[in-house]
């Protein structure tokens, strides 16, 4: 079976001479693209030193992850950064003394699982947005305790529309609401009267 672990890494001051506040994380998948577990952490850094302790936080985690698993013959790490991966698949040279530190920290970890594939994957940013909020969270100040627990996901909601209040019993408009030429209340998300609104419930609006 394929593990898949995707990684990510970001600082809020991308500076080799001056690292600022950092965050990486990781999140795990099966092949069949089932979470599985997912951690992030804060640190003080460059973008890419955080893009590698993301991915070492992944490699550092492995222990646990193929106990919780099973039948794990390939890990697949998917970054969204072209220098880590091709970095670690020694298609770029490393220059950068601290990078070249912490990719012989991973490449001496993994030297354990040799009876396991290891690959690497570069993916668009787009495709790695769950390690990209956990990183956000880290940096928030949400630390992730408990690694197998539920995966920390961000609200798609944008607004809380009338239509939903209404059905909730939680409306209290200020403002008039507009009205059809009924003179009916109107959804301002939907535009269908508030009885009759097609947003969803706002405990599945998440």
């Amino acid at each position: 079976m394929k593990l898949i672990i995707y990684t990510d890494g970001g600082s809020r001051s991308n500076s080799a001479t001056e690292p600022g506040p950092a965050s990486c994380a990781f999140v795990a998948f099966d092949e069949q693209h089932k979470y599985v577990a997912c951690l992030n952490e804060t640190l003080i850094g460059s973008n890419n030193v955080a893009e590698y302790r993301g991915l070492l936080l992944a490699v550092n985690s492995l222990d646990p992850l193929l106990d919780f698993t099973s039948d794990v013959d390939r890990i697949e790490f998917r970054a969204d950064s072209q220098l880590l991966v091709n970095q670690m698949t020694r298609e770029w040279r490393c220059k950068d003394e601290n990078l070249i530190a912490l990719q012989h920290q991973i490449r001496e970890i993994l030297a354990f699982y040799s009876g396991i594939v290891i690959s690497y994957v570069w993916y668009p940013r787009e495709e790695n947005r769950d390690a990209d909020y956990l990183c956000n969270l880290a940096l928030d100040g949400n630390i992730i305790d408990n690694m197998f627990g539920p995966l920390p996901v961000k609200s798609k909601v944008r607004g809380i529309s009338a239509g939903q209040l209404f059905r909730a019993g939680r409306l209290t408009e200020s403002r008039p609401l507009r009205v059809d030429p009924e003179g009916y209340a109107l959804c301002g998300s939907c535009k269908e009267r508030l009885t009759n609104c097609k947003c969803p419930p706002l405990e599945e609006a998440v």
